[in-house]
């Protein structure tokens, strides 16, 4: 995408078209490599490029015409999923969210919705937490059914997605519970104690969670080391190590991530 510091407004729509398609053709490069969600459609742009039309007949001012944007999938745009990195949870939305209006009022043209996990660009490290997350999710999928629920202890929300599986509980990662605070030194691979950063009511809400509707799978992503939660394995959790001790039976380890299975009783 152009950054604002590159970016001079096109004069003509002609030239936004260009501009649209040779952004188009670069964003096609990383298709399939765990970037996009969702590429727009030739006819959704050019819905878009049939708006900012109007809006020029109309004279209006439009300081980032032809801007060229990608919107992360929590986002809303409308007419476009609304995913958060989970199929089981995606909707339509009818109303673009303020900040993507503002974009498209001044006139930006929406191109693709964005995964998180395009921060691996910027952090190597994170690819190889990408396949690791692809290959249990993706074993999670093929030996479930559809109506099967998820519970992925640790940092890694990602798996749902891959998986396409509900989640078990309310909690998409587990840093209350680790204590394990994003932009803190306790997000460290290597912090000492975190428990000062530990919020107990998600421990209680957690486990309600677990016990009402005990879930069919339980992915510990700590065990294998995804997003610093090396030193935070279920098993250093009393509560919780008991009840899949109790409820649940190892099937299977992937790239270092134990999958457990709920057990019939």
């Amino acid at each position: 995408m152009t950054t604002i510091a590159e970016f001079s407004p096109s004069r003509t729509l002609d030239d936004v078209a260009r501009h649209v398609e040779q952004h188009r053709l670069a964003a096609d490069a990383y298709t399939g490599k765990g970037v996009w969600i969702h590429r727009c459609t030739q006819p959704e742009i050019d819905s878009q490029l049939t708006r900012l039309a109007g809006l020029m007949a109309e004279k209006r001012d439009l300081p980032l015409m032809g801007l060229t944007v990608a919107v992360k999938d929590n986002i809303d745009v409308a007419g476009m999923p609304t995913t958060a990195a989970c199929p089981a949870f995606s909707y339509v939305p009818q109303v673009s969210a303020a900040v993507v209006q503002k974009l498209c009022d001044a006139v930006a043209i929406v191109v693709s919705a964005v995964l998180a996990w395009t921060w691996q660009r910027i952090r190597p490290e994170f690819l190889r937490e990408h396949d690791v997350e692809v290959a249990v999710g993706t074993y999670i999928r093929t030996h479930s059914s559809p109506d099967d629920r998820l519970f992925v202890w640790g940092n890694a929300s990602e798996i749902y997605y891959f998986a396409n599986r509900v989640m078990g509980t309310r909690f998409a990662f587990c840093n209350y519970h680790a204590g394990k605070i994003w932009g803190s030194w306790s997000y460290a691979v290597d912090a000492g104690d975190t428990s000062m950063f530990v919020v107990p009511r998600a421990w209680t809400e957690l486990l309600e969670d677990l016990d009402r509707a005990p879930p069919a799978f339980i992915v510990d992503s700590a065990a294998g080391g995804i997003a610093n939660f090396d030193r935070h394995p279920i098993g250093r959790y009393e509560e919780l190590a008991r009840r899949v001790a109790r409820n649940y039976r190892l099937e299977t380890v992937v790239d270092g991530v134990p999958i457990y299975r709920r057990q019939a009783h």
